[in-house]
């Protein structure tokens, strides 16, 4: 769809537009570097919001110049939300097991691509490409924000993030019980 959008502009936006995305991808790792945030997940599914900023872009306001600013707003937020959900899996997950779950999360991570892309066409010619990517963009952020409704994401902090009395992660993690072989 976005290729489809792009060829009515300019051959060479496709490039504008992925610059733009790497740059806001570097900013967003960026401040993951400079605010270390102590409750990962909770701050990092905020800025996995800003995702569908990049993609209702095309929608509205329309032109080169809010894609860029969408692309570059959108991919700091993944980048952002990516060092969080890494940081996460690495401190609260074994690191005997890590692989394993790691391998979990990026095969249910990228499973929904083809099937995405397999149903981008046949919709796009039935409803047309802006409804399909306003869709888009609300299942982003509805998916993306959706975690938050757990409290027990909300709560997971990071390994060097001070102790909260009463906190369940750090409770669990004092008491020796965390993920194990057997509760995968």
């Amino acid at each position: 769809l976005v290729s489809d959008w792009s060829s009515d502009v300019c051959s060479s936006d496709l490039g504008f537009i992925s610059a733009a995305g790497g740059a806001g991808g570097v900013l967003g790792a960026v401040i993951a570097l400079r605010l270390r945030p102590h409750r990962l997940l909770l701050a990092g599914f905020a800025t996995l919001a800003l995702m569908p900023v990049w993609v209702i872009s095309y929608v509205w306001p329309g032109m080169l110049t809010g894609v860029l600013v969408g692309a570059f707003v959108g991919f700091a937020g993944l980048t952002f939300f990516s060092i969080c959900w890494d940081t996460a899996l690495q401190d609260a997950i074994p690191h005997h097991v890590l692989a394993r779950v790691s391998s979990w999360d990026i095969l249910t991570s990228f499973v929904g691509m083809p099937v995405g892309n397999a149903l981008a066409g046949p919709l796009s010619s039935t409803f047309g490409i802006n409804p399909v990517l306003a869709v888009c963009a609300a299942v982003m952020l509805l998916s993306g924000i959706s975690p938050l409704a757990i409290a027990s994401t909300r709560e997971v902090r990071s390994a060097t993030a001070p102790a909260i009395e009463g906190s369940r992660p750090h409770a669990r993690a004092a008491e020796g019980r965390g993920v194990t072989d057997t509760n995968i």
